[in-house]
């Protein structure tokens, strides 16, 4: 009877291990299916992602091209209105002098950092006219076509007297929202 204990002790041992290792097998399954699963996921993850990666390279390249030829078109602008034979004031709504160029100053006298503001450009220019002479520039801001005041006499940095023929147009707005003028 020891034996027969013994041995079905033993068989139920080795039941008892079949079953563990069963379990252990399937366990292992289950480990190996997810494992692929998720390698199959991060696969069409990554390749989604490289998609993603290649079409923002290709528009930051566009972008960066854009912007390049932005650079140099507004390069160009400005070195034509620097360049023109006659004078040409910008400026915004708040009053700042943007720019002015060379032909407005060699014919005026007044460099950029003598007239920084219409305020400035306007006591210099018209002394005791300077308030009308503001009035209609403040005007020019709600125009919406190009506008011409007339011949206006305008006071030079040595103070000789020139006779202007006075046009302006707006630009739209800067990029800080001021309206802008020519």
């Amino acid at each position: 009877t020891k034996m027969r204990t013994l041995a079905l002790s033993l068989a139920m041992l080795v039941g008892l291990a079949g079953a563990l290792m069963l379990a252990f097998f399937r366990l292992i399954q289950g480990i190996t299916s997810a494992h692929d699963r998720l390698e199959t996921e991060v696969e069409q993850r990554t390749a989604a992602l490289s998609s993603a990666n290649t079409r923002l390279r290709f528009e930051i390249e566009n972008r960066e091209r854009a912007e390049q030829t932005l650079r140099e078109s507004e390069h160009r602008f400005r070195l034509a209105v620097a360049s023109l034979p006659f004078p040409i004031m910008i400026h915004a709504e708040d009053g700042e002098v943007l720019e002015i160029n060379k032909a407005w100053s060699d014919l005026t006298g007044y460099a950029s950092r003598d007239i920084p503001t219409i305020t400035a450009w306007t006591e210099k220019a018209y002394g005791e006219r300077r308030d009308c002479v503001r009035a209609w520039i403040d005007a020019t801001y709600a125009l919406g076509e190009q506008f011409q005041e007339g011949e206006i006499e305008v006071r030079t940095a040595t103070g000789d007297k020139r006779v202007w023929d006075f046009r302006a147009a707006p630009l739209g707005r800067a990029a800080d929202g001021r309206r802008l003028v020519i």
